[in-house]
C-alpha cells in the first residue's frame, strides 16, 4: 500500500501545568462554545518506523474525526517521536493512542510522567467540557494515572499469552445506560442499544500484551470479553474519559494484516500455531462495516464530541 498521510502533523503546544497548579484549573476552564470548532488532539504513543505511511494518528483522524466532517480541527502530535505534550487548555477532546510501550517501560520514557498529570487534570476539571479516549496502551495508561501502580500487567490468562483475533465483547447494557446523562445527544447510544444481539455483543479487533486487571475508583465498566474483563470504562469526575482495550481505529487489511501480523507473529512469534489458527479463524467474518463495529464506533465518536 503506497498512500500519503491522510492528516498532516501539526507541532504541538507548550507543556501541561504542573502538580502545584491543578487547584487553579476547575477555576480557569470555560466549557467551549458549540459555535466554535472542536480541537481534536491526537497524542501518538507509539515511535515505531513500521507504521508508515499510516500511522497511528492518520488512522484516529480517519476514525474519528474525518467522518464528522467541519467542526473539527485535528491536529496529530508525535509525543512519543519527541514532540511536546499539548497544554491543557490547547484542546476539546484528547486521544492517546496504542503503543509497542508498556506500562512496564516508564520510568524510560520522559513524556509518561507529564501526561499522567495531563490525564489526572482531565479527569478532575469540573465544567470543562472536555473529553478523551484511550485505546489500548492509552486505555491501560488512563487507568494508570488514575489508580496507580498495579492495576495494569501482563494478560492474566495461562502463560500470560498475547492476544491477536477479532473477540467478541460483551457490552454492559445498564452501565451504557447511564451514560444517557453525559451525552447531548443520545441517538448513538439508542442505535448501540438496539442491536439485534442479546446480551448485547459485538466483535472488535484487539492486540495486546498487557490488560488493566483493576479499574480506577468511580470508573464504570460498559464491556468485558474473554480476554480483558475490562474492555471498555467511562471515568472521571464527569464520567469524561473512555478507555477501550480493543482498537476501534483498526482495518483488517492494513492495520492487521500488513502491520501487526507481521510484527507479532511472522517476527516476534509471539503466537503458537494454535493461536495463529484460532486468530485466522477469527478474522474470517470480520468487517469493521458490519453493524456491531460500525455502530459502537459511531457511539464512541458521539460521547467524545458531546456538545450542549
Amino acid at each position: 500500500m503506497n498512500r500519503a498521510p491522510i492528516f498532516r502533523i501539526t507541532k504541538a503546544c507548550s507543556c501541561i501545568k504542573m502538580a502545584d497548579e491543578e487547584a487553579d484549573i476547575n477555576a480557569e476552564v470555560v466549557r467551549p462554545s458549540s459555535s466554535l470548532p472542536l480541537r481534536f488532539c491526537i497524542l501518538v504513543l507509539d515511535n515505531s518506523t513500521a507504521w508508515t505511511p499510516i500511522t497511528f494518528g492518520d488512522m484516529f483522524a480517519l476514525h474519528f474525526a474525518n467522518p464528522l466532517g467541519v467542526g473539527v480541527e485535528t491536529r496529530v502530535v508525535a509525543l512519543a517521536g519527541g514532540e511536546e505534550l499539548p497544554s491543557f487548555d490547547s484542546f476539546d477532546v484528547l486521544a492517546l493512542t496504542g503503543s509497542r510501550f508498556c506500562i512496564r517501560d516508564r520510568d524510560s520514557l520522559p513524556w509518561f510522567e507529564p501526561l499522567c498529570d495531563l490525564v489526572r487534570c482531565i479527569a478532575r476539571a469540573r465544567g470543562s467540557g472536555k473529553r478523551a479516549i484511550g485505546v489500548c496502551f492509552g486505555h491501560q495508561l488512563i487507568a494508570h494515572a488514575l489508580k496507580g501502580p498495579g492495576c495494569v500487567d501482563k494478560n492474566p490468562n495461562p502463560g500470560e499469552r498475547f492476544v491477536l483475533k477479532a473477540e467478541t465483547i460483551d457490552l454492559h447494557v445498564e452501565s451504557l445506560q447511564l451514560l444517557r446523562s453525559v451525552i447531548s445527544n443520545s441517538g448513538a447510544l439508542d442505535e448501540l442499544l438496539e442491536l439485534d444481539a442479546s446480551p448485547l455483543k459485538v466483535k472488535v479487533i484487539v492486540s495486546h500484551g498487557d490488560s488493566v486487571l483493576t479499574l480506577p475508583d468511580g470508573a464504570i465498566l460498559l464491556a468485558s470479553s474473554p480476554s480483558c474483563a475490562h474492555e471498555m470504562f467511562v471515568v472521571g469526575e464527569e464520567k469524561n474519559i473512555i478507555c477501550v482495550q480493543f482498537h476501534p481505529e483498526f482495518d483488517l487489511d492494513y492495520a492487521v494484516k500488513e502491520r501487526i501480523w507481521k510484527s507479532v507473529v511472522e517476527k516476534s512469534q509471539r503466537l503458537n500455531e494454535s493461536e495463529i489458527n484460532a486468530a485466522q479463524e477469527s478474522f474470517i467474518d470480520f468487517s469493521r462495516e458490519a453493524s456491531g463495529p460500525r455502530v459502537l464506533c459511531s457511539f464512541l465518536r458521539s460521547f467524545l464530541y458531546n456538545r450542549t
